[in-house]
């Protein structure tokens, strides 16, 4: 099952007792803020790095404009592996180099000099999510745009609670599509179970 971003809007509009539209393009004012609001909610919520839009230990590499060119929807980047310790963020198309406050970079590591290893977050089409950050990112619209356009507590209890129960239910979807193993893919506890005990070792 999916959901459509149109169907998103009318969610929203429901969600202040307006009648759902036909299309993106009704003119409507109400339906134009949820849109807005619901754009914006999008990005907000995918930009966190989902099992869907993250992607672990890119490799990219350095053009002859010696830049980092990178992917026109990404949210955010951050350095991996051995370039864990180099620090950018994203400016336009192309890494920034914070250190050097640079967009062109001289080097990486002494024996890197052409590529960075990143983590990347991408935005996804609506339409392209799973079904639960579908209606995660429906639900979170729906309260922000009731909380913008009446402000009822009433109807902020049923939005939020509503809010609550999707986010739920799109943790328990992440957990079980990431088979997280609780030794291994966390860096303190992988170093633990992995450290060498003298004593078994007869050292």
């Amino acid at each position: 099952m999916a959901m459509s971003k149109l169907e998103a809007i009318n969610l929203m509009l429901d969600s202040i007792g307006e009648a759902p539209v036909s299309s993106l393009e009704s003119g409507l004012a109400d339906a134009e803020t949820a849109e807005r609001i619901f754009n914006q909610v999008d990005a907000d919520v995918q930009s966190v790095g989902w099992h869907c839009n993250r992607e672990r230990e890119r490799k990219l590499i350095r053009d002859e404009s010696n830049q980092f060119p990178i992917p026109s929807t990404t949210l955010t980047v951050d350095t991996t592996k051995n370039h864990k310790w180099v620090n950018v963020t994203v400016r336009g198309a192309y890494l920034y180099d914070i250190k050097n406050q640079s967009l062109t970079w001289t080097s990486t590591t002494d024996n890197d000099h052409d590529h960075l290893y990143v983590d990347i977050v991408q935005q996804q089409e609506f339409e392209a999510l799973p079904y639960s950050l579908q209606r995660y990112i429906a639900a979170r619209a729906a309260r922000e745009f009731q909380e913008s356009v009446l402000s009822s507590a009433t109807l902020d209890s049923f939005t939020i609670r509503k809010e609550a129960e999707m986010y739920a239910a799109l943790l328990q979807d992440e957990a079980e599509k990431e088979d997280a193993n609780v030794l291994y893919d966390n860096n303190y506890s992988y170093k633990i179970s992995r450290r060498r005990n003298n004593r078994l070792y007869g050292m």
